[in-house]
Order: structure tokens, then C-alpha cells, then sequence
């Protein structure tokens, strides 16, 4: 049954999602309530059943998911009238309707959203939705003058990536050169934009031991480079914290140019590798560069045969990839962590009622 809020009550907040451990959701939901706020999470994962392994490959697939997407959409409005939270918050807003929005907006004082990919085309997010919520903030800074100019009345902000307590940290004080796993690593699902640089440093570093961990890279690299390569279609949690601390390389680089000629500077994977003790090569670029410092506590590369000198140039050199890494973990740990992006994302949350 619905009560009045009584004038004393702290900040509450309804956060849809998905909240496994190391999700921005989980991030974010968490770092909000370190700050003093309530929140009630609807995970959409518990509505999804036998849908989620379908996702609409096969007709009763594409009906179950559709009956998912409404008892969550229906979960989501019953607990705002329920709770009639000061915020309303969703990461990429998955299922949600501008419908479904207006009715949540009876009832919350305000609907944000976190957006933290690429590109606007992902299954099951509405565009419109996007566009009526109060506050946008986004990770990408070309998300920007792109969304302003959509003239819509949400308010636009830029909140980047950033890493999950809870997940992302050090699982050892100290790694020994013996107890390594990869002299490189890299994690992350596959792309073609990315194959054209793993492929060309597994050729060029034959004498180094090169394992990647993601979704569709055996199926994606021919069957000999793969299953020399991958080493696990995924890498969660603590599994990703231990396999970073236990490379001597981590090798960070993003999806490549999207359909509106939009390319990732920075990911979740630029914060993650560094909260977990990890050293990294990035791709360069500015953006990076306004996070750390190449050189001092992560390096950079340009080109494939940059890429490969350096991979084999930090392999040789422990004591100074140690020194980065440990500056590196520094730089990154707190400030990077999604507790002091929420902070950030609670400063902008003005209630409309």
C-alpha cells in the first residue's frame, strides 16, 4: 500500500537494470547509496526466464521477451506509485517506453538515465525514451553536441566511465613474475576493428605468451589462431580482476567507428584494468590522456607495430611496468570508481515536483 512521504525522509531512488556484480547498474545503484540515498533496484534479469536465452531468434522466444519486457515495464511504474521516489534511474534504458516513462513521471520527482555505449541502437532501447527523461548524462563527449541538437528538454550532461568497487580491485598485494598467466591479455568481445590489431600482434610477437578472453573470438578468428588464443568467451568479477593482476600486459582498445562515424575513446576498460592493479597499453588518444599519464602510469600506442615494440619492450622490463602499474592503480583508485560517479550524477538531480 502507497503512504505519504513524510517530510523527514532521506533521498529514495528506484534504479531499473541489470545489477551483477561489476555492472555500471550495480556500480552506480551502490555508489548512490554510499551517498546516503535509499534505493530500491527492479533487476530486469528476473523477468526475463527462458526469453533471455531466445531473444527473439524464434517466434515463442520473441513472445515470452515480450511478456518479460511488460511485467518489468509494469514492475518499474508500480514501484514508483508505491514509493514515489525522489529519482527514477536506468542505465541505457532497456524495455523502457516513453509510455511507460510518462506514467513513472506521475510518481517520481526525477527520471535520469546513465548512457554509457557507442551508439543509440541497442535492442531494446527506445530512442524516445531517451529523449523525454529529465537528465541524460552520458560517457561519451561526441554524445553531446549530437543530443543538443536534438532540442530536447532533458538536460544534457557528460559523466564518464568508471569502475566498480565491488568488482574491479586488487585480489593480490603482490603478483611474482612466476605466477603470471599471459605475458598480454586482452578482454572484450569481439570486433572486426579489433581483430585488425590482435591479429597482426599475435603475428608479430610469436615468442610471447598472447591469451584473449570474450565473446565470439573463436568464432570470429580462424580456428587455429583461436584456439591457440581465447581462453574464455568471458571474464567477470573477481575471474577478470585475477587475470588482469596476472598479465604483464593489458592491452586496452574499443570497438572502432560505429555507423555514425562515432569511435570510443575511453571504455569501462580503462578504469577497470588499472582499479585491479593491472598495467595497461591504451589506444591513444586525448581522452586518455585526461585520465593518466603515458609513460609514467600507463603507455600508449599508435599503430600495430607500436603496439607489438611496446608489448615486448614491458615484458622485458618488470620492475618499471611494476612502478607504472602501481602509479597507475593510484591515479585511478578512488577517483575513477562509479561511487564518486554517482556524487557526481546526484549533484545534477534537481526533483521537478
Amino acid at each position: 500500500m502507497a503512504s505519504a512521504v513524510l517530510p523527514n525522509r532521506r533521498p529514495v531512488a528506484v534504479f531499473g537494470g541489470s545489477f551483477w556484480t561489476g555492472s555500471t547498474d550495480q556500480g552506480l545503484r551502490d555508489g548512490f547509496r554510499k551517498h546516503g540515498w535509499a534505493v530500491q533496484d527492479v533487476d530486469y534479469r528476473s523477468f526475463l526466464g527462458g526469453a533471455a536465452r531466445t531473444l527473439g531468434w524464434k517466434v515463442a522466444g520473441r513472445l515470452l521477451l515480450e511478456d518479460s519486457k511488460r511485467a518489468y515495464r509494469r514492475e518499474l511504474i508500480e514501484t514508483c506509485r508505491r514509493l514515489k521516489p525522489d529519482l527514477f534511474f536506468v542505465v541505457k534504458g532497456w524495455a523502457i517506453d516513453p509510455e511507460t516513462l510518462a506514467e513513472i513521471k506521475r510518481h517520481a520527482g526525477c527520471c535520469a538515465m546513465f548512457y554509457p555505449d557507442r551508439d543509440f541502437d541497442h535492442d531494446g532501447v527506445k530512442d524516445q525514451a531517451l529523449f523525454t527523461m529529465d537528465l541524460l548524462t552520458t560517457t561519451k563527449s561526441y554524445h553531446l553536441p549530437y543530443l543538443k541538437g536534438l532540442g530536447i528538454a532533458a538536460e544534457v550532461h557528460f559523466v564518464a566511465h568508471g569502475y566498480s568497487t565491488a568488482a574491479h580491485r586488487m585480489l593480490f598485494d603482490d603478483v611474482s613474475e612466476a605466477d603470471m598467466t599471459a605475458d598480454v591479455r586482452y578482454v572484450g568481445n569481439y570486433a572486426g576493428y579489433k581483430a585488425d590489431w590482435m591479429v597482426p600482434l599475435a603475428g608479430a610477437t610469436p615468442e610471447l605468451v598472447f591469451r584473449i578472453a570474450g565473446n565470439r573470438w573463436r568464432a570470429g578468428l580462424d580456428a587455429e589462431l583461436g584456439s591457440r588464443l581465447v581462453e574464455a568467451d568471458y571474464l567477470l568479477n573477481l575471474d577478470l580482476a585475477e587475470a588482469v593482476q596476472r598479465a604483464r600486459v593489458n592491452v586496452s582498445i574499443h570497438s572502432g567507428p560505429g555507423p555514425r562515424g562515432w569511435d570510443d575513446a575511453v571504455s569501462t576498460r580503462t578504469f577497470e584494468v588499472p582499479a585491479c592493479g593491472g598495467f595497461m597499453l591504451h589506444i591513444d588518444n586525448d581522452e586518455v590522456r585526461d585520465y593518466y599519464t603515458p609513460g609514467e602510469e600507463i603507455d600508449v600506442f599508435s599503430t600495430p607495430e607500436e603496439l607489438a615494440d611496446k608489448c615486448r619492450f614491458y615484458v622485458r622490463n618488470p620492475d618499471l611496468r611494476r612502478r607504472m602499474a602501481q602509479k597507475g592503480h593510484e591515479r585511478c583508485v578512488p577517483a575513477y570508481s562509479y561511487d564518486r560517479r554517482a556524487e557526481e550524477i546526484i549533484a545534477l538531480v534537481r526533483p521537478r515536483r
